[in-house]
């Protein structure tokens, strides 16, 4: 049987002073150099072996594996009396927790995080834990960063002491770095830690003052912890019930799935109080600081960024259009476009009516003097965004906003297909398959013909009939804006013609323009369950698996139970059993 999760984290920190041992027989003296390589080389193990747990162990599914479809009813009967949930896999942190969390550990700006590799995008959103592989590039990302931030975070008298907690002068070296490693250690493990690994890391500190200062001691401990996998990922030591593999979290580890799925970092301060006096144990308990955590800052800009990647305008920062094309728009227009997009969630979700329906089908958004002009809302002046009701007949919800469209129509076209394909990919969760290779994909250009026109002709090829109908009438609906965002009547001197057809869905059948489509959608069961398993996948950085089907319907019925409201939604995500249990394999 391979060696627990526990025992790889300890065999990181032998490995880190065996290698400290090796090379400080081999030369004497390490350098600083040196005891870096040893870091690095020891924490690529430990993270390899990390991994190896996540594929081996976990029965998470293979790169590829379809997900479960959302709209798919629970199979009857149902019984969800006893709390059932897959293998669960170990998570490391994303590139964003990682920066977060280094963040709020050592206050320092760890905009250095910036430049590690890329995530995989797995689940959509670059935490699924089956895609998180570790390379050597990673490793020694983690090393150098951590070195950097040691240094900083300990470069005068007042940031060690601030970091430390203690007058070496006053307790003594021991006893100072002993308090420091207990307490700092807690942070950035996120729990209490056991006697033995203070006693390592104690080890670790008096390897290198042999041979160097306190300050250069400290640094080596804290890169230490910050390469370790307890910092990492978060493991979850809790034991199981050995006849069924479930394990019901303990407070620490609730307190680590609530901190990471709200603010996308480490617990604060009170979260931890609440775990070391045994306060997350009950549900009302739970509940009760994750109402806390939602009211926070840091809750908002984690809501905002989930719907920034879930509608793809990651990129939009970059966004550059043609000045011959698009005449009159200034640059940096994405920018503003995906500000407006995240402060009309934000207000939707935490000021306004807080429901899905809103966010699909509210024609009230934020513009400045640049955005309105784009808009074509007259009356707004300034540089400052603010709120402003425009057109119901032009514009509804997240669909018609600028940035959405944008990020859907690549060229100084509009785009039927891609815009269809967004509503049935990310609100439907019913993509068509890749078309077959060998198609073309490419619409033949027709002088005085408006796009729908050529795109109807391309729909005509019955290669092409069978998985076009469910994107292209829906996408038609979004005619009357052009590749900029920008209202029209007319496309290349033919009367726009914005009538569609939803097929497929429980609210199937013909419309006219996007507010009436957004009206649809903002009423579909469909799109709420797709909604709910968008924010499974994100919320516990996995996708759902036939063992998840008590857990998705706890979300999905108090998704109903709420109206519809997103806050409520990511509440319920902190009680189902997905978030509350784990299971190891048997």
């Amino acid at each position: 049987m391979e060696r627990s999760r526990e025992q790889r984290q300890q065999g990181a920190l032998r490995g880190s002073l065996r290698q400290l041992a090796w090379h400080r027989a081999a030369s004497g003296r390490p350098s600083r150099r040196g005891v870096r390589w040893a870091l690095c080389s020891a924490v690529a193990f430990a993270l390899a072996g990390s991994i190896a747990c996540t594929a081996a162990e976990t029965g998470e599914p293979l790169p590829g594996a379809a997900p479960v479809a959302a709209g798919d009813a629970p199979p009857a009967p149902l019984t969800c009396d006893e709390p059932v949930v897959p293998v669960t896999p170990v998570r490391r942190l994303t590139r964003e927790e990682y920066r977060r969390t280094l963040a709020d550990l050592l206050g320092e700006d760890a905009s250095a995080a910036g430049g590690l590799p890329p995530e995989e995008r797995g689940n959509g959103f670059g935490n699924d834990a089956a895609f998180q592989s570790v390379s050597v590039l990673l490793a020694e990302s983690y090393a150098r960063i951590a070195e950097e931030l040691a240094e900083r975070a300990t470069s005068d008298a007042a940031r060690r002491a601030a970091l430390l907690g203690c007058e070496v002068s006053a307790l003594g070296e021991s006893a100072c770095i002993d308090r420091f490693i207990a307490q700092f250690g807690a942070r950035a493990y996120r729990r209490p830690l056991a006697q033995d690994e203070r006693e390592r890391l104690a080890e670790v500190f008096a390897e290198v003052r042999a041979f160097d200062g306190f300050e250069s001691a400290l640094r080596a401990v804290i890169e230490v912890m910050v390469q370790s996998p307890a910092f990492l990922y978060r493991l979850e030591l809790s034991a199981p019930d050995p006849a069924t593999g479930l394990a019901r979290l303990n407070g620490h580890e609730l307190a680590t799935r609530l901190s990471y799925l709200l603010w996308g970092t480490m617990p604060d301060a009170e979260l931890m109080r609440a775990a070391d006096a045994g306060e997350l144990d009950t549900a009302a308990q739970l509940r009760a600081q994750a109402e806390r955590l939602l009211e926070e800052p840091r809750a908002r800009g984690l809501v905002q960024r989930f719907h920034t990647v879930l509608f793809g305008l990651e990129g939009l920062g970059n966004l550059q259009r043609s000045p011959v094309e698009f005449p009159g728009l200034p640059d940096g227009i994405g920018g503003l476009l995906l500000e407006e997009t995240q402060r009309f969630v934000e207000h939707v979700v935490f000021e306004g009516a807080g429901d899905l329906g809103s966010l699909l089908s509210s024609n009230e958004t934020f513009l400045n003097q640049q955005l309105a002009e784009l808009y074509g809302v007259p009356g707004v002046t300034g540089p400052e965004l603010r709120l402003v009701s425009m057109d119901p007949e032009r514009r509804a919800g997240l669909l018609t906003h600028g940035s959405v469209i944008n990020a859907h129509t690549p060229g100084i076209d509009s785009h039927p297909v891609l815009r269809g394909l967004l509503v049935r990919r990310v609100l439907l969760c019913d993509p068509p398959p890749d078309p077959p290779d060998g198609i073309n994909l490419s619409v033949p250009a027709q002088p005085g013909a408006s796009t729908r026109q050529r795109f109807e002709q391309h729909r005509a090829d019955p290669l092409c009939a069978g998985c076009h109908r469910y994107m292209d009438p829906i996408g038609f609906g979004f005619e009357h804006y052009d590749a900029a965002g920008r209202w029209r009547e007319l496309d290349d001197g033919v009367p726009v013609d914005a009538s569609g057809e939803v097929v497929g869905t429980d609210v199937a059948g013909p419309f006219s323009g996007a507010r009436e489509l957004a009206e649809r959608l903002a009423v579909s069961q469909d799109v709420a369950d797709c909604y709910v398993s968008h924010w499974f996948a994100h919320g516990y950085g996995r996708r759902a698996t036939p063992e998840d089907l008590c857990s998705r319907e706890q979300l999905r019925q108090a998704f109903r139970e709420g109206q519809g409201s997103v806050r409520e939604l990511v509440l319920a995500l902190t009680e189902s059993d997905a978030f509350r249990y784990r299971r190891e394999e048997r």
